[in-house]
């Protein structure tokens, strides 16, 4: 342990995690389970380290809700050769968690207050039943889909907004008002994938939002209620809650220079 006049030296560390959401209570410790991912990565990271870790995440995601790019920091004082402390880290945890790298933070750093905007991904089989092997990562939607109409619907959710009749928000004060910078509607082979790229994501808003756009596409809902919907604030007059299973948090960007570059590549985010 390094010590500068005697006094221990703490440093800040960045991680960025991968996680299959299928087998955990969500992302966010809970007093009635220890089954979530921050539970799971803190015990690992006290036991590597021989010290109590506490983490910060850069936001929750729902039980089963995955991710390719979640971000997360904690302080010690264990000096660690970083690579070295990957590979233990890693060996330690459960098959379904993954940390993807880690480094170094100024003492400032936090892994939600620092965050400028984040990227979801919602997956989709539509029609025909999908592979076995993809069956737990995509919502399998059965009903016909115009993407141009869902295309058309998304233009009009871009821009800013306030969320709040797309969210499970429950908090009648916190604001609800939130930029959608992109979202792009994509077919790849016989799956469908929606891209959300934002400044920040209120409580389901990510899946209230895909359930209306496929309401949308299905031919179900109307583009013209998109005014009385964001006028009503109202959460019954959006569409409904897509399944957890499809949503992929991919990425949180942390600077603006970064949001600017990947703002003008938007079809290269996933």
């Amino acid at each position: 342990m390094r010590r500068n006049n005697g006094v221990s030296v703490v440093k800040n560390y960045r991680m960025t995690i991968q996680y299959d959401g299928t087998s955990y209570n969500g992302w966010q410790k809970q007093k009635n389970t220890t089954n979530t991912i921050q539970t799971v990565l803190e015990e690992t990271l006290s036991v590597v380290l021989q010290e109590d870790i506490q983490i910060q995440g850069s936001g929750r995601t729902d039980a089963g809700v995955h991710a390719y790019g979640q971000t997360a920091n904690f302080k010690c004082k264990s000096i660690q050769e970083l690579k070295d402390f990957l590979l233990k880290i890693n060996k330690k945890l459960p098959p379904d968690i993954k940390m993807v790298c880690i480094q170094e933070v100024s003492k400032d750093f936090h892994s939600r207050l620092s965050a400028v905007s984040k990227i979801y991904s919602y997956h989709i089989a539509n029609g025909q039943r999908p592979s076995v092997f993809r069956r737990k990562y995509l919502y399998h939607y059965e009903k016909e889909l115009n993407l141009e109409l869902i295309r058309s619907a998304a233009n009009q959710l871009m821009g800013t907004h306030d969320f709040r009749a797309f969210s499970s928000e429950k908090n009648p004060m916190k604001s609800c008002i939130r930029c959608l910078y992109d979202i792009t509607i994509e077919k790849r082979d016989n799956e469908i994938v929606i891209c959300y790229f934002g400044n920040g994501f209120l409580y389901n808003m990510a899946r209230i939002l895909t359930g209306t756009l496929l309401e949308i596409g299905a031919g179900e809902r109307k583009m013209v209620e998109f005014e009385q919907i964001f006028y009503s604030g109202n959460r019954k007059f959006s569409g409904f809650l897509a399944p957890p299973n499809g949503l992929f948090l991919e990425r949180v960007i942390y600077t603006k220079e970064e949001e600017a570059v990947l703002f003008t590549r938007t079809k290269h985010l996933v």
